[in-house]
């Protein structure tokens, strides 16, 4: 997240503190809910079906282990008395669940090979030519936005989740599917996704399955372009920002918006050198005048904030049950009033802080190799601390360029010492109180988690700054205060105590007396 709810000393602006976390709460760098694995692979799950043609129907098939399918009704009729068109039956009652899994599955990832084929050239056509007539619309949006997004790759897999929803009768089925899609904007080897279902009819004409999708839709989390609307793209320099076609005031703010990020994640990416991070080759930013759902929980109130959001891993054994590196960003650009933020000097600069912040959580969600995302891995004032830091950092690199009437809200100058005297305690700032609904209280805390961080910088530089953020999401739980430089002994650390006592000790002399 980005800052507190409304940002101070600008009534009209808003950034809401109620973080965004995929699975777990709110916290910054956001990791979807994925699709839980079985606890044993299943052995049914046939290897990928490639096709290049616009069939997605499947011939019957079983293991060799099986016994022989009893016969259906068709195939007891002599060949004599057959009509000349075969009416459409279902799959025969009598044939085992094992058997309808397998002959289903190889339906279904036939279907896939169509469906990622159809994607990947671009032809609308063959995408939604097994889709139910209902859906066309919907889907067709999909189609096309992505299309607009951009397609590097595609990998539409199967979750193999017989064991957490999974059903299949003589004449549907349903599946939990993973939508691989990269853009021009991931890194090269990503394959990042989200979670879908999918419920098939099917029909059999000669012993042969066919398709039919008759639901599509998110099982876990939003995804914006599944809004049955047209989505603008604009882009620059491997950033691209996204828009509801039909908002004007979203169109109108695109391309301030795609400026705004240019500059800010320009700055921070300069920095990196030497640090031995990975820069994420690009960023996609979706804009939001209204509380939306997108990469989070399909469940509850709409998210009234900024988002960073981690996407699930299409790729591996089990699709979907991994985090992956590559992230969506979402800018709300709704005022605490409810109107949209003017597009104004304050408004781009506001902007601009937002994604400088938001972008440096994509860029530790990067390089992270965190086994799972809550508030303790990493501490989501750590994760926060390191984003408000090079957000106000950024802004002081500004100097006079800055000074738009639009104080940074988060840079701990711009808080009053007597709140510092009242709520600077020895405990580092909880995510209730980073998250509170007071922008003052809000900005209060992000501030003194992100001068930890600040302090770094200005004790031993900005590249060491970035290396011990890096370090937080190596491993769950960990601080900063356990990795700061020892001045008087190159090459070793001070105690955690003797760490968090003196960046106390300059906190106060600097912000609080």
């Amino acid at each position: 997240m980005s800052g507190p709810a409304d940002r101070p000393s600008r009534p009209l602006l808003v950034v809401a503190l109620l973080g965004a976390l995929l699975v777990g709460g709110c916290t910054t760098v956001v990791a979807g809910e994925a699709a839980k694995a079985p606890a044993t692979a299943a052995a049914s799950v046939p290897s990928t079906v490639s096709t290049t043609d616009d069939t997605v129907a499947v011939a019957p098939t079983s293991p060799t282990t099986s016994t022989t399918p009893a016969t259906t009704p068709d195939q007891d009729r002599p060949q004599s008395a057959s009509p000349t068109t075969k009416p459409l039956t279902t799959a025969p009652t009598s044939v085992s669940p094992y058997d309808l899994q397998v002959r289903h599955d190889a339906a279904f990832e036939k279907l896939l090979a169509s469906l990622a084929a159809g994607l990947r050239s671009g032809d609308r056509k063959k995408f939604l030519a097994p889709f139910a007539p209902s859906l066309n619309s919907r889907v067709g949006h999909w189609f096309s936005n992505t299309r607009a997004l951009g397609v590097a790759a595609v990998k539409f897999a199967p979750s193999q989740d017989y064991s957490s929803g999974a059903t299949d009768s003589v004449s549907s089925l349903t599946r939990t599917l993973v939508l691989g899609v990269r853009t021009p904007y991931d890194d090269d080897d990503s394959m990042p996704g989200i979670v879908y279902s999918v419920g098939a009819r099917i029909t059999t004409r000669a012993g042969v399955d066919t398709l039919t999708i008759t639901s599509w839709q998110p099982k876990y989390l939003g995804d914006p372009m599944n809004c049955d609307c047209t989505l603008k793209v604009v882009n620059h320099n491997n950033i691209a920002v996204v828009a509801d076609a039909a908002d004007g005031d979203l169109v109108y703010w695109s391309d301030s918006a795609l400026q705004a990020a240019d500059r800010g994640i320009s700055w921070s990416s300069a920095q990196l050198a030497g640090t031995g991070l990975v820069v994420p080759k690009g960023q996609v930013i979706f804009l939001a005048d209204k509380p939306f759902h997108w990469f989070l929980s399909l469940d509850g109130t709409g998210q009234q904030s900024n988002v960073t959001a981690g996407l699930v891993d299409a790729d591996g054994d089990y699709p979907g049950t991994r985090y992956s590196d590559q992230s969506r960003i979402v800018l709300m650009l709704q005022s605490a009033d409810g109107s949209v933020v003017p597009n104004d000097r304050e408004g781009r600069q506001y902007a601009t802080d937002v994604i400088t912040h938001e972008s440096t959580h994509q860029l530790m969600n990067r390089n992270s190799s965190l086994p799972s995302r809550n508030e303790n891995s990493p501490p989501t004032w750590v994760a926060e601390g390191i984003a408000v830091a090079v957000e106000t950092l950024y802004r002081d690199s500004l100097g006079d360029s800055a000074d738009v009437d639009y104080p940074e809200p988060n840079d701990p100058k711009n808080t009053s010492s007597s709140w510092y005297t009242e709520h600077l305690t020895d405990g580092m700032p909880t995510k209730a109180q980073l998250y509170s609904s007071s922008s003052t209280d809000g900005s209060g805390y992000y501030a003194i988690a992100g001068s930890v961080f600040r302090y770094l910088e200005r004790e031993d530089g900005y590249l060491t700054m970035m290396q011990i953020a890096a370090l937080m999401y190596l491993k769950p739980a960990q601080t900063p205060f356990d990795f700061f430089p020892d001045p008087d002994h190159p090459g070793q650390r001070l105690p955690a105590a003797t760490a968090k006592s003196r960046w106390k000790a300059w906190f106060v002399d600097n912000y609080e007396n």
